[in-house]
């Protein structure tokens, strides 16, 4: 989740530093509506990367006592296949 969380936030402070640099007279710095949009947009962060770190522990959950390369040809299978 550590990863997904780090890259997830550099995309959304690039794109609010764009912002603030292609019109910087329409951002509001220090006002209560963007206090209120920065908190949503951190929690919005923490809660995609939760989201996409779940699948990752279910399979790690279902597979932990099979080998790597079991867990892959299965994968590999499955895309293949489209299971």
């Amino acid at each position: 989740m550590a990863v997904g969380l780090t890259a997830y936030s550099v995309a959304v402070f690039s794109f609010q530093r764009y912002r603030v640099s292609a019109n910087p007279l329409k951002v509001r710095v220090s006002s209560q509506i963007s206090r209120r949009v920065t908190a949503a947009t951190i929690c919005g962060v923490w809660i995609v990367a939760a989201l996409f770190a779940v699948p990752t522990n279910i399979i790690k959950f279902i597979y932990k006592s099979h080998t790597i390369s079991e867990i892959l040809t299965y994968f590999q299978f499955a895309f293949l296949f489209g299971l």
